[in-house]
C-alpha cells in the first residue's frame, strides 16, 4: 500500500468522487444532478423562511457563481423561482414551484439520496455510523476559517 493511499484527503475526495458519481447516476432518469437535489432539499427544509442566494452559496460553500449555475438550471427546469428581494434589490429570495414536488422530483429524489446515505455506512453498528460522523465532522472543524 502507498502512502497516498493513507491519505485522508485523497480518500476524502475518492469518496466525494465516487457518491457523487453513483448519485448523479440514480438521478439521470429524474433530470437532477446531486448538486440540484441539495439545493431542493435546502430549500424545501427553509419552506416558508426567506432564503436567499448568499444562504445557499454558505449551506453549499461553493462559489457565487457555482450557486447561481445551479440555480439557473432548476428555475429553467421551473423547479424554482428566484424572485428580487422587495428589499434589497440585490439580493435574490429562492422558493421551490409546486413542480419541485411532481412525481419524480422532491420526495422521490429524497429517498434516493437516503439510499446513498445507506450504502456509505453499510454494514456498520449505528454506534460507528455515529463516530464516523463525528470525527469527519472534527475534521471539517480542522478547515473551517482557513
Amino acid at each position: 500500500m502507498t502512502e497516498r493511499e493513507n491519505d485522508v484527503g485523497f480518500i476524502v475526495k475518492q469518496i466525494h468522487d465516487d457518491l457523487g458519481s453513483y448519485l448523479d447516476g440514480r438521478l439521470r432518469a429524474n433530470g437532477l444532478t446531486s448538486a440540484q437535489v441539495e439545493v431542493i432539499r435546502f430549500l424545501s427544509e427553509r419552506e416558508g423562511e426567506r432564503t436567499t442566494l448568499r444562504d445557499l452559496e454558505e449551506y453549499l460553500g461553493v462559489s457565487h457563481p457555482t450557486v447561481v449555475g445551479l440555480v439557473c438550471r432548476l428555475a429553467d427546469k421551473g423547479i424554482l423561482r428566484s424572485d428580487r428581494d422587495p428589499k434589497d434589490g440585490r439580493a435574490r429570495n429562492l422558493s421551490l414551484t409546486s413542480m419541485a414536488w411532481k412525481e419524480g422530483i422532491g420526495i422521490p429524489t429524497f429517498e434516493k439520496v437516503k439510499e446513498a446515505e445507506d450504502l456509505l455506512t453499510q454494514g456498520f453498528t449505528e454506534e460507528e455510523r455515529l463516530e464516523l460522523v463525528r470525527l469527519l465532522r472534527r475534521v471539517q472543524e480542522n478547515l473551517k476559517g482557513r
